[in-house]
């Protein structure tokens, strides 16, 4: 088991989401290069759903526009990237076309 803190709320961040072989992987690295700091972890869908709605709901109880000193608040660009399907049709060996 290991920790760690990665306090980002006043940096600017870049967040990669990938889907690839079923799972959500989710970086967030701060743009800053001279102390450029990554967080990654992997999620199944069911997990990646039930987080999503979480922080929805969270954000939702916080009053953003009364925030008066945005100067302090970091900024947040996501790129998204899914695996693209392989369409090739896998033979079982008793498949295989007779030449």
């Amino acid at each position: 088991m290991s920790s760690y803190l990665f306090c980002a709320t006043y940096q600017d961040l870049t967040c990669d989401l990938r889907i690839c072989r079923g799972h959500i992987g989710i970086e967030f690295r701060t743009k800053q290069r001279e102390t450029e700091e990554s967080m990654y972890f992997s999620l199944n869908p069911m997990q990646a759903k039930t987080f999503a709605e979480s922080l929805q709901n969270m954000a939702m109880r916080i009053p953003i526009k009364e925030i008066k000193n945005t100067d302090v608040l970091g900024d947040l660009e996501v790129y998204t990237e899914i695996e693209k399907e392989n369409n090739k049709k896998i033979y079982h060996k008793e498949e295989f076309p007779v030449a």
